[in-house]
């Protein structure tokens, strides 16, 4: 700072001595230049590091203990013992939905008995037939039990391309090939009986904070550990999510 006053000043002086009205001006633009080198001396700015990831997806909050608690009515694979819980909140017409749930499969089957898995619903207002979807699926379970819930869901993502690809007129079939009685599976979804059940499940993931699907927390009964899975992603970087909160 002393060695930009000495030039300025130095500038000024000589300003002075050719022409007397620059003197002002000379001031004001010292002035400036002075307010300038503050700010900038002050302002250290983003470390490189910390510049480098400016764009990088930010962790998720942690997610209250009593909004991951599981239900009577939760729909789980795997160990209900297990240390590793994965919570998803899921939209059943959303394309990334549909990967995400190949990968949660895989997880299940691959770390048998070290997870548990609970899936709730998570229609999003932009997919029209979501929320039906999601009754369809409360219906099978009332239906023919978890069994009936885990098949429809299976079958319906495994015929769904996604984003509204799948209107009411085609559940019925789902239904049928998910070994669920058609005749009662289609008077339970046009009662629209299964539709608070469903809104359970929305209004538990608003208070949790989700805001896209599909969005998972994955917690360890014994540590406390928390881990929040973005979206859909590659096995491996699940694996590797949950290795940092005790999966082995």
């Amino acid at each position: 700072m002393n060695n930009e006053q000495n030039a300025q000043n130095t500038a000024a002086t000589t300003a002075a001595k050719s022409n007397p009205f620059a003197i002002p001006a000379a001031i004001i633009i010292a002035g400036g230049l002075i307010a300038t080198a503050v700010l900038i001396s002050g302002s250290k700015g983003p470390s490189p590091a910390a510049a480098a990831n400016a764009g990088a997806p930010q962790p998720s909050a942690t997610v209250s203990a009593a909004e991951l608690a599981l239900r009577p009515d939760d729909h789980t694979l795997g160990n209900p013992k297990a240390d590793i819980v994965l919570v998803e909140w899921s939209d059943l017409e959303c394309p990334f939905c549909k990967r995400h749930h190949d990968t949660m499969n895989q997880l299940v089957k691959e770390f048998n008995g070290k997870v548990e898995w609970v899936y709730r619903h998570y229609p999003l207002d932009f997919h029209t037939y979501a929320k039906k979807e999601a009754e369809g699926a409360e219906c099978a379970n009332a239906i023919a039990g978890p069994t009936g819930f885990w098949n429809f869901v299976d079958t319906l993502y495994s015929v769904t391309n996604g984003n509204n690809s799948l209107d009411r007129s085609k559940l019925d079939a789902i239904a049928k090939t998910a070994n669920i009685d058609a005749a009662q599976f289609s008077a339970c979804l046009d009662s629209g009986k299964m539709a608070d059940r469903v809104k359970e499940d929305i209004d538990n993931g608003v208070r949790a904070g989700v805001q896209g699907t599909p969005f998972t927390v994955a917690y360890n009964r014994k540590t406390g550990k928390q881990t929040s899975i973005n979206g859909a992603l590659p096995l491996e970087a699940v694996k590797a999510q949950l290795a940092q909160i005790g999966l082995e």
